[in-house]
């Protein structure tokens, strides 16, 4: 689904109004287009004095108050548009531009023209950049999503870490059951002992895993040669020798 343009009006009180059937400015999604300002006084609504450098200073503040006021800047600009009643005032319009757009410098067309509105020697309009508020917090909503959903993760690698301790409990749970007998042959099914047990060697050496218990219950030295039975699902060491 397309998204909605936007467009709004721009008018600034403390800015020069409108002496025409024009606004201060427009903006278009965040794209902001300032009107044409010449140097008048907001207050008077005067031409300053001073000739075409003063109209200059005059004309970039106003355009200054009305890009502040929708949310710009003098280096959010990309374009502007000069326009002299004489090129002769080129330089001097020239000089005092330069300190209003001296690190970030638009794009710019300048040209004499043969009148300007209220005997003004300078207009001046531009184009410029506009932040968006709504995206700085739909930027921020998806901040907050992105940390529930590191929150989320967090607590499912808890889950997964409490699950795997309490198969660790239970897997010692099942060593320390009976008080004894041979790991993993003695607690598995009876129709999978019957296999493990034809696979045992016999007579076999009684090793560290089974060796576990079946020593305090018949006292097998732990060198012994035994085998291995079951008994009620238990391994039960039988001693091929004579017992000490």
């Amino acid at each position: 689904m397309a998204s909605k343009i936007i467009r709004k009006i721009i008018n600034n009180p403390k800015a020069p109004k409108a002496v025409g059937p024009y606004s201060q400015a427009v903006q278009v999604d965040k794209t902001l287009y300032v009107s044409g300002q010449i140097g008048f006084i907001p207050e008077t609504m005067e031409i300053a004095p001073g000739g075409a450098a003063a109209e200059t200073d005059q004309a970039l503040k106003n355009l200054g108050l009305i890009l502040e006021h929708a949310g710009s800047s003098y280096e959010k600009v990309v374009k502007t548009t000069v326009l002299l009643r004489s090129i002769n005032d080129y330089a001097q319009v020239n000089e005092v531009y330069a300190k209003y757009f001296s690190a970030c410098k638009p794009a710019r067309v300048a040209y004499q023209v043969a009148a300007l509105p209220k005997g003004a020697a300078v207009e001046i309009d531009a184009i410029a950049m506009v932040d968006d508020d709504d995206d700085d917090d739909d930027d921020d909503d998806d901040d907050d999503d992105d940390d529930d959903d590191d929150d989320d993760d967090d607590d499912d690698d808890d889950d997964d870490d409490d699950d795997d301790d309490d198969d660790d409990d239970d897997d010692d749970g099942d060593d320390d059951d009976g008080g004894g007998g041979g790991r993993g042959l003695a607690y598995a099914p009876y129709n999978l002992q019957e296999k493990l047990w034809h696979r045992l060697p016999n007579p076999s050496p009684v090793t560290d895993s089974y060796y576990k218990g079946p020593k305090k219950l018949l006292g097998v030295p732990k060198d012994t040669n035994c085998r291995s039975s079951i008994v009620n699902t238990r391994v039960r060491m039988e001693p091929e020798i004579e017992t000490l």
